[in-house]
């Protein structure tokens, strides 16, 4: 599988989603390898990503790069604890898998949006990370087919995690500030 090939089911399988539109399963590969590749484009788009942030202060070492990309990772880190937190208090049988693929990809375009429009107009990436509740809240509802009170709560404690983690962390590790 192409990444081109991997990126564009996926886009596919998340208008499906965002539609409601039963088949987009078939989009996604929902196996191991599956996650290994949407795990291996979002860590390259994450490079992009800092390689496009670098523009206006230059590309950092080795050492910057790796904790720029681990900062990124975190949001893979948040949604997990997102997903495990909604599906053991709703006791939901919904694999970790099937939510955490079609997640990443999200993740993934946020990512390749976000280096765009960080490009343009810094601010706009605040409305951007807000906009990523309702593709959350879909993901809940169709993916894992939990009631509407529920998948808002996923789709809210997800962005907040993916907004709070690497903050708080950031926070943590400048204590002068």
């Amino acid at each position: 599988m192409t990444i081109w090939s991997a990126l564009s089911k996926a886009y596919t399988g998340w208008m499906m989603i965002l539609r409601g539109e039963p088949g987009w399963r078939a989009q996604f590969s929902l196996a191991w390898p599956g996650l290994v590749t949407s795990l291996a484009i979002f860590l390259f788009c994450a490079f992009l990503a800092i390689a496009a942030a670098s523009t206006y202060q230059g590309m950092p070492g080795l050492v910057g790069v790796m904790d720029a990309l681990l900062a990124q990772a975190l949001w893979i880190v948040a949604v997990w604890i997102s997903v495990r937190l909604n599906a053991r208090i709703l006791k939901s049988d919904i694999g970790t898998r099937t939510m955490m693929i079609p997640a990443i990809y999200l993740l993934i375009f946020y990512l390749l949006a976000g280096a765009i429009i960080n490009l343009i107009m810094p601010l706009a990436v605040l409305v951007l990370t807000a906009g990523l509740a309702y593709p959350f809240y879909r993901l809940g509802r169709v993916v894992a087919d939990w009631p509407v009170a529920n998948a808002l709560i996923f789709a809210v404690l997800t962005v907040v995690l993916l907004v709070g983690i690497p903050l708080t962390l950031y926070i943590l590790s400048n204590p002068s500030l």
